[in-house]
């Protein structure tokens, strides 16, 4: 799932809604991963995504979302393609990314970065 140097950045994975909703603080950006295990785009991104997440600051964290096993937060979160990332900034939902381009990952984790520079 991650390599060991992105463990600061991770808070345990999640199937339940609840446990989702109280993993929302102030002052954190969480980034939501949905993934399965069959999916082939979500272990090829896999690399590229720990690297990222290694590089932000310590406020950003990322679950871990398997939709096979977290139907109802799957469905909950409106997810319905993997690998799918959603950012929250401050408990509110920013951005929706649903590819496993090298690009796209890229750019949603810029966003990240700016969002936690206008904090």
């Amino acid at each position: 799932m991650a390599s060991t140097d992105t463990i600061s950045h991770i808070v345990s994975p999640i199937n339940e809604r609840n446990e989702f909703l109280r993993s929302l603080k102030n002052g954190q950006i969480l980034i939501v991963k949905a993934y399965a295990d069959w999916c082939g785009p979500c272990k090829k991104i896999a690399p590229l995504v720990d690297k990222l997440l290694n590089r932000m600051p310590k406020n950003v964290k990322m679950m871990y979302l398997d939709v096979d096993k977290g139907r109802d937060l799957t469905n909950y979160l409106k997810i319905t393609s993997v690998p799918t990332f959603i950012s929250y900034v401050n408990k509110d939902k920013m951005d929706i990314l649903t590819s496993s381009s090298e690009d796209d990952v890229r750019k949603f984790f810029r966003k990240i970065e700016a969002y936690n520079l206008l904090k």
